[in-house]
């Protein structure tokens, strides 16, 4: 009589594939072909775009007190779709009761921003999305609240689309310089805009 271990080996390299499955291999064979053809200009975006966060994280102290440190990171992702992502967040100052008073909970406020830039399944596409959510930590007991709402926009761009400008906007969202709705080259290249979620 064999061992379970052994069945169940032995039944896992035959078993097929379930549709779920099959849709994410599929998926990621179209990220792939995707990111082969646009691969040169996707990685040129990307590399200029990690020069401009390095140029705003080594200003002085003084020029980044609104955005403090913008983090820029490559991660990996199950369509392994070259997904990298920038975040910054900013303290928000506690409302004041009657105007003067200290809230009787003290609690301190942040505005979290971030852009998660990935190679699209679709041909010749790149995915940009934009994040904006605030939380709270109390003083009193360090737990962390998150507020429904926020900002949740995905949008679609053509691969020739990506350029300086583009990463300029992006680091001024991220350095809370300006607003998603004012960031006119963006608004003006999409190929597609998917609104998740607004405030």
């Amino acid at each position: 009589m064999s061992h379970w271990l052994e069945d169940a080996e032995r039944n896992a390299t035959g078993r097929k594939l379930s549709d779920k499955e099959e849709r994410i291999r599929q998926k990621m064979l179209r990220v792939q072909e995707n990111y082969t053809g646009v691969k040169a200009q996707y990685d040129e975006f990307i590399s200029g775009l990690y020069t401009l966060v390095n140029r705003a994280n080594t200003l002085p102290g003084e020029r980044r007190k609104l955005f403090g440190m913008i983090d820029a990171r490559p991660r990996s992702s199950k369509l392994d779709n070259q997904l990298n992502i920038l975040s910054s967040s900013r303290k928000l100052e506690p409302r004041k009761l009657f105007g003067f008073l200290p809230p009787l909970f003290p609690a301190q406020m942040r505005m979290v921003r971030a852009v998660f830039i990935s190679v699209s399944d679709k041909p010749g596409m790149i995915s940009i999305e934009f994040k904006e959510k605030r939380t709270r930590k109390r003083r009193d007991n360090g737990i962390h609240e998150h507020y429904r709402g926020g900002i949740h926009v995905l949008y679609s761009f053509k691969a020739e689309s990506l350029s300086r400008e583009l990463s300029l906007e992006i680091i001024d969202w991220l350095a809370f310089s300006t607003e998603l709705k004012d960031l006119t080259y963006i608004q003006s290249h999409t190929g597609k805009t998917r609104i998740i979620n607004t405030d």
